[in-house]
């Protein structure tokens, strides 16, 4: 957990890589919470609660396409994402509710695929006809005013991800990552 500082920022000076699975960046403030320079990697499983980007990135990446997969963002203010110019800001099976923007500084790099999208908007950079399943609903978090951004069961998100994108067999909370979580006897990854 991330509590009052910048989070991450990484650069190599050729190519290096970062995995983070499974974390939780809360209350982050400064320039950028997380960026990557010259990096390549994944981010999974992982929660962005609450946490102000004064220098105007949320998410900064240079160089290299780094996956967002399976991660929750909500209540963030600030800039969202810039990676100019890595080929693809890709946001995978991933929630992003109430927050400031989504936007990339490269045109047409932000790419969504099995997202909710509520309550947050879109700026310059989306790719639209790249993107695919982008679920425009409240996505139904258990009690946010008590930081539980677990599903409810009427969640727009349980069962609605792509297998294929599923990293570790965990989520942020522990859990299970596949499951049947509407009870129609499919094992279906929830968003």
């Amino acid at each position: 957990n991330m509590h009052g500082a910048t989070a991450v920022w990484m650069a190599a000076a050729g190519p290096g890589r970062l995995y983070v699975d499974r974390c939780t960046f809360k209350g982050g403030v400064g320039g950028r919470l997380f960026g990557l320079v010259r990096m390549a990697g994944r981010v999974s499983n992982s929660l962005f609660v609450n946490n102000q980007a004064s220098g105007g990135d949320m998410i900064y990446g240079y160089g290299y396409d780094v996956p967002f997969i399976n991660c929750t963002f909500t209540s963030n203010s600030g800039g969202y994402a810039d990676w100019v110019p890595s080929p693809n800001a890709r946001l995978q099976n991933c929630i992003i509710a109430g927050d400031a923007k989504l936007n990339s500084g490269a045109a047409s790099a932000l790419v969504l695929s099995n997202v909710i999208l509520w309550n947050t908007p879109l700026g310059t950079g989306y790719n639209n006809a790249a993107s695919t399943n982008v679920i425009a609903l409240d996505p139904r978090f258990v009690n946010p005013a008590a930081w539980d951004y677990q599903l409810r069961e009427n969640s727009p998100a349980v069962d609605a991800g792509d297998n294929a994108y599923t990293n570790g067999t965990l989520d942020v909370a522990g859990n299970p990552r596949v499951q049947d979580g509407n009870d129609d006897d499919l094992a279906i990854v929830d968003l």
